[in-house]
């Protein structure tokens, strides 16, 4: 009885040994994923050969090792040591490799050279990207300057448009021919922790819970130089920017808008259904959340827009790949849910993680055609 008393204890302590051990494993992938700041450059990850006949053969270094974006068909930038390209639909495809469109953009690719996919379609800056003039201005934030760029445009309803974790104003290029042919100011904002902005003293992202107050700033810039109201567009966690600012600034009454592309709404949702995704059992990243939480102070409760849903007064536009394993659209769906009177939902059914515009660039763009026109017309 007692040998079999001290094999029970001795197997719970292991138990715990191995919770405590896998829970930290956990928050370790909760915060290297989620909140801390990386500003290296992504590797070239696949060799790239163009003949110069419109079309450019892409190999992934490593066939072992997913290149997320080679085998999906849409528009990506190719981006190599010599310079800037653009890729499309795939022509020929088969195991750790694809033959797709080519355009050169900044370069051309010739034989065999180290390159990488990139997500935001267009080189470097609205000039270089697509002719768009722009001007580099700064705003002053409780942190000190930050950078932003600005679009000139008439009328003083000003879009601010707010980027994901780890990107960089250049994320707002894909969708900035059709917010400037509305004529309307824009300003693309870099924000706290971003590599030429200042840190905060954490170092740390908070998804939108402290960056808001960057947003805030902004907004203020704009309104001291000619804006009276806005509209707002966030990517991922400047989604979840947007948010916190309409339920917690004074300047929200002035949001007459707001577009979302794959906004996190609730961080700790997502990695309930990101760890089921992944076949992790829900006690043990219910045990990792817990130690995230007592490591790096995250307050899930906090970190739930969705519980705030019912503080929200201006038409929202929701845009999400259905396919998204970073930030599953089924939370975006249960705001639109929630508040049915002003939120529009609009699903890329194969699109991954703030990919519905190089999935379907014509579908996105009519969505926020037909909303900025409704917003304007709104205010006359």
């Amino acid at each position: 009885m007692e040998l079999a008393l001290v094999v029970l204890a001795i197997a719970a302590i292991a138990l715990v040994i191995v919770g405590v051990a896998y829970g930290i494993h956990l928050s370790n992938l909760i915060h290297a994923g989620s909140l801390s700041t990386d500003h290296r450059t992504p590797p070239f990850d696949i060799i790239a050969h163009s003949a110069g006949d419109g079309r450019i053969t892409l190999r992934a270094v490593d066939t072992q090792r997913s290149v997320i974006d080679l085998h999906h068909d849409g528009i990506f930038g190719i981006v190599s040591a010599g310079g800037y390209g653009q890729t499309g639909r795939i022509l020929q495809r088969g195991i750790g490799y694809a033959v797709r469109e080519y355009i050169p953009l900044t370069a051309t690719i010739g034989a065999d050279e180290p390159a990488r996919l990139d997500l935001y379609a267009y080189p470097e800056n609205p000039l270089t990207a697509h002719g768009i003039a722009y001007e580099q201005v700064r705003y002053n934030t409780e942190l000190g300057e930050c950078r932003a760029w600005f679009v000139p445009g008439s009328g003083s309803t000003w879009i601010v448009f707010a980027h994901g974790r780890g990107a960089h104003p250049n994320e707002s290029l894909r969708i900035m021919p059709t917010l400037a042919e509305s004529g309307i100011p824009i300003l693309a904002i870099e924000y706290r922790n971003d590599e030429q902005a200042p840190d905060s003293a954490d170092m740390q992202h908070w998804l939108g819970m402290a960056e808001w107050r960057d947003l805030d700033s902004a907004m203020q810039y704009a309104l001291d130089n000619g804006a009276d109201n806005f509209v707002l567009y966030g990517y991922s966690m400047g989604g979840g920017m947007c948010v916190n600012l309409l339920c917690k600034s004074p300047l929200a009454d002035k949001v007459r808008g707001t577009v979302m592309d794959s906004p996190l709404l609730d961080f700790g949702a997502t990695l309930d259904i990101v760890g089921d995704s992944r076949g992790y059992p829900r006690l043990i990243v219910k045990w990792g959340k817990t130690i995230a939480a007592l490591r790096f102070g995250i307050d899930w409760r906090r970190m739930n827009y969705l519980a705030r849903a019912s503080e929200l007064r201006a038409p929202v536009l929701i845009l999400h790949g259905e396919a998204d394993a970073q930030v599953p659209a089924p939370i975006s769906r249960r705001l639109a849910d929630a508040r049915q009177d002003i939120v529009r939902y609009v699903g890329f059914p194969t699109a991954g993680h703030a990919r519905a515009w190089n999935h379907d660039n014509m579908r996105y763009e009519a969505e926020v055609r037909r909303f900025l026109r409704a917003i304007l017309a709104d205010n006359g």
